[in-house]
């Protein structure tokens, strides 16, 4: 089979993006001309986000944490407002983690924050910039470390894609036949001086405690995780969202089948789960704002699927190793935020990826004009399809197709 050539904008974007990253580097290697220091003492890991961001940094920070062992690591982060999920409700129980540095970007005094920088003295701050961040903000960061905070050593300024010069490029950019994933995107970042395993690590404090609760809710519910489907339809973006009614289908034909569903999400997504549970009739349980970040985890763990939108509930089972099934909006380029896997992951444990790709994607918009086409053209059979297909390899513990576009 002949490869399909690549465009001359895919060509020119690509080399843009590559030309951007190396000017980064380069300015950061002459604002820190010291060589890193072989064993630092106090070493600071910069990321934002939310719960897919953080749980898709985790091999980054793993690999960081190999490498010092005895350095005292800080997680510094922000979830952006306050009240969004993010590094608390994730890590605080990290025993890996030294530190939870959290603040929120609407209350920050950036004298205050540059202060309290020089007073923790770090010897190293390692970057796990955004995909969507932009060159001017990284070299505003650059100097604000260098300049003001005072910090010994940095790393790690870059861009992941070109949207900030406008949809064109960046759509020229998604077309590469190199996308990264954004697990394997940080991870590269932090690969020139730390040690990486083989295979990703995702070190999520599940501790015994929770898994403990994960039983309780279970036996009180009267669940088996034998043959039970979590479903979270809940999703930061409109644009993020198939239809609930959909979810709930999937439901009633899961439990129709002798199955048990759970539906996962927070107190807003309270009325999605109960629009499944209608649906879905008495062998469906409604969890939304019952089940914070970690014990969701532990409850995926458990199952035998999940069914989700494009949201941090596909990371976390890919940090578990549950399959997922996943109709994905096509609002961003593909591979980029798919379900984590590598190829140590059993192939019983990997997801399938339900993703269309009109002539308006990617689009990165936050509501979409055309109703969601790329999502509400994924029919209810074909998901339910793969979530039986899943199911059954699972039981005779045979491969599963990752990706169905």
């Amino acid at each position: 089979m002949t490869t399909p050539s690549v465009s001359l904008a895919t060509r020119l974007a690509c080399a843009l993006h590559a030309a951007i990253n190396s000017m980064l580097q380069f300015a950061a290697r002459l604002a820190w001309r010291e060589q890193l220091p072989a064993e630092p003492k106090r070493v600071c890991v910069w990321r934002t986000g939310n719960i897919g961001d953080l749980v898709c940094a985790l091999p980054a920070l793993a690999a960081i944490r190999r490498t010092w062992p005895t350095a005292e690591l800080t997680l510094l982060t922000s979830p952006g407002k306050r009240g969004a999920p993010g590094a608390k409700e994730l890590l605080a129980d990290a025993e890996w983690l030294d530190h939870l540095w959290v603040y929120y970007r609407d209350e920050l005094s950036l004298r205050g924050f540059a202060r309290e920088l020089r007073e923790r003295d770090f010897d190293l701050v390692v970057r796990l910039p955004q995909n969507m961040s932009t060159p001017w903000l990284e070299l505003r960061q650059l100097v604000f470390l260098w300049l003001f905070a005072g910090i010994r050593h940095a790393r790690n300024f870059a861009v992941g894609n070109l949207l900030w010069l406008g949809r064109g490029p960046a759509r020229a950019l998604a077309k590469s036949r190199n996308i990264e994933h954004e697990a394997d995107r940080l991870l590269r970042l932090v690969s020139e001086y730390t040690v990486t395993a083989h295979a990703a690590e995702f070190p999520l404090p599940l501790t015994a405690s929770l898994k403990a609760e994960a039983t309780r809710v279970l036996d009180q519910h009267g669940i088996s995780s034998e043959n039970l489907l979590c479903i979270s339809p809940g999703a930061k973006r409109s644009t993020n969202r198939w239809p609930a009614s959909r979810f709930g289908e999937v439901a009633r034909r899961w439990i129709e089948d002798g199955g048990r569903v759970l539906v996962l999400g927070s107190e807003g997504d309270h009325a999605l789960g109960k629009e499944i549970r209608e649906i879905a009739g008495p062998g469906a349980t409604n969890l939304c704002g019952q089940s914070p970040i970690l014990l969701a985890a532990a409850l995926i763990q458990r199952a035998q699927l999940l069914a989700s939108n494009d949201t941090g509930a596909i990371h976390l089972a890919a940090a578990v190793r549950t399959p997922s099934v996943v109709p994905f909006s096509a609002r961003d380029a593909p591979d980029r935020w798919f379900p984590y896997f590598s190829e140590t992951t059993p192939e019983h444990s990997r997801p399938i990826v339900h993703r269309r790709s009109p002539a308006c994607s990617p689009c990165w918009l936050e509501s979409c004009p055309n109703e969601n086409r790329c999502l509400t053209e994924i029919p209810t059979d074909q998901v339910w399809e793969s979530a039986r297909a899943v199911r059954d390899l699972r039981k005779a513990d045979s491969p599963a197709p990752r990706i169905a576009v």
